[in-house]
């Protein structure tokens, strides 16, 4: 019996794919999502020089954090602008992965040294 990959199934977590994904579920509008593929050169150039340092020329930006940066107005009444989280829950609802918030005070800090080092 063949195993399947997880990658076949796994959703891309590009740019394009989640806005893709949260366009086909309504949360982006087709006006919206043209203008993240159309602007989202320049706001990663602008996000990045807000978190560069002497560490990290060239800082991760995620595909969630990039969208947060164009301000769309919320459908939540309790937010004014789409947020990280409010994306994130859209994402995770149209991809059929899990979402999950980590409490940084439950974290074992021996544990996660052990992990990274």
């Amino acid at each position: 019996m063949p195993v399947k990959s997880k990658t076949a199934t796994s959703p891309d977590f590009s740019i394009s794919g989640v806005v893709k994904l949260l366009a086909a579920r309504g949360v982006l509008t087709d006006l919206q999502a043209q203008e993240v593929r159309s602007g989202y050169p320049v706001k990663v150039s602008e996000i990045r020089k807000k978190l560069r340092s002497r560490d990290s020329e060239n800082p991760y930006i995620s595909p969630i954090e990039l969208l947060a940066s164009f301000s769309f107005h919320s459908s939540n009444p309790r937010l004014e602008y789409m947020n990280e989280v409010e994306i994130s829950h859209q994402y995770s609802a149209a991809s059929g992965f899990p979402f999950a918030r980590i409490d940084p005070l439950k974290l074992d800090a021996k544990q996660l040294c052990s992990i990274i080092s």
